[in-house]
């Protein structure tokens, strides 16, 4: 006898009183001998009773109580209910009960553990979306780990472990889905990643117009300071000057001018004007900054030459309206800055070159 073979789990044989003397329990631990005797009654038997304690069974039952393996796959519906897990079943099972085996004739196990697997399956796997499968899984194989089920006919289920996956198609569609997620996901980290930089760059653009905005409001304002301080020099500059022509001393005045060479030209002009000085005049201012060597003579002589020009157009007769009394011309830093640029204008300079071809000086 075979213990591996599922489709034998009953051996059954009449006991006549020749085989009974032949007759020797099977003591292997994969099949149970069991008798039956005339009342009916069945008994597990372990060893062959004597003549004299027993009388002799009519029938003899070897039951296969070894452990057996199953495998089978079903369908079994999702929470969507339109779709199904595909169930790869694997279980182990053995007959616990021999008597009972025997007395309810067990022959086919598969109609007997199958049915109820699949109920406790279909029962669990209605809790779970299609895309749930692995955790329907876990869930059914805890389930059937946690104890043994009896099958009823003396049978009982060991272990079973199931794996569950959904039909081709949808775990296609699910494969797809996925790899969609994580293309929106890129394309979302992506685009994140653009606005984050474009926001930088606003900030930057911000930031460096901000910058060229303050710089530019410095720039103003030193430029402010500048021309106040420079306003300031020439008022407190022409402040000496004044005073030095109050005093009437042009060698102080000459001293004052030593240290401003540029405003040689511009203070004898002006001093033309308004003081009305005369051409030996100016020879000694001119004189004396040669003396201190603010001059070269060909500077000198050229300077001269143009003062004593202005002089005479000062001093020139004019009609009755211009000989009216001028109003005296302040000695400021404006009124120098206009002359000094009337002087450096090329024209003038031009009409000065020409006065001193005619006066010879």
């Amino acid at each position: 006898m075979n213990a591996n073979n599922s489709d034998n789990l009953i051996y059954h044989q009449s006991v006549s009183v020749e085989n009974w003397r032949q007759f020797r329990p099977q003591s292997d631990g994969q099949w149970m001998t069991i008798s039956l005797d005339k009342s009916g009654r069945l008994a597990p038997i372990e060893r062959k009773p004597s003549a004299i304690f027993g009388s002799r069974p009519t029938a003899i039952f070897w039951v296969n109580v070894a452990v057996h393996h199953a495998s089978f796959q079903v369908e079994a519906p999702t929470a969507e209910n339109a779709l199904n897990f595909v169930v790869q079943a694997h279980l182990s099972w053995r007959i616990t009960d021999p008597i009972r085996a025997v007395r309810d004739h067990v022959r086919a196990a598969e109609l007997v553990y199958r049915p109820i697997v699949e109920q406790h399956l279909r029962a669990m796997s209605r809790k779970f979306d299609i895309d749930q499968f692995l955790d329907a899984e876990l869930h059914v194989n805890s389930f059937f780990a946690s104890q043994p089920i009896e099958l009823g006919y003396g049978m009982t289920l060991l272990e079973c472990r199931v794996q569950l996956r959904p039909d081709a198609e949808t775990l296609g569609h699910l494969r797809n889905r996925t790899l969609d997620r994580r293309v929106v996901e890129r394309r979302l980290a992506e685009h994140n990643l653009t606005l984050r930089d474009a926001e930088l760059a606003h900030e930057e653009n911000d930031a460096g117009h901000l910058l060229k905005m303050q710089s530019a409001k410095f720039e103003h304002e030193i430029a402010s300071v500048k021309g106040r301080n420079y306003i300031e020099r020439e008022q407190v500059r022409m402040g000496h000057y004044l005073q030095a022509l109050r005093d009437g001393d042009l060698s102080v005045f000459a001293l004052q001018l030593a240290s401003r060479r540029d405003d040689v030209r511009t203070v004898i002009e002006q001093l033309a004007i308004q003081r009305d000085i005369n051409k030996q005049s100016a020879r000694e201012i001119i004189a004396l900054l040669l003396d201190k060597g603010m001059l070269n003579k060909r500077d000198g002589d050229q300077l001269l030459v143009k003062v004593n020009a202005l002089i005479d157009s000062a001093t020139k007769p004019t009609t009755v309206a211009d000989s009216a009394s001028k109003p005296d011309i302040e000695l400021t830093a404006s009124s120098i800055i206009t002359d000094n640029a009337m002087l450096s204008d090329p024209m003038a300079e031009q009409d000065g070159e020409e006065d001193d071809e005619d006066d010879g000086i």
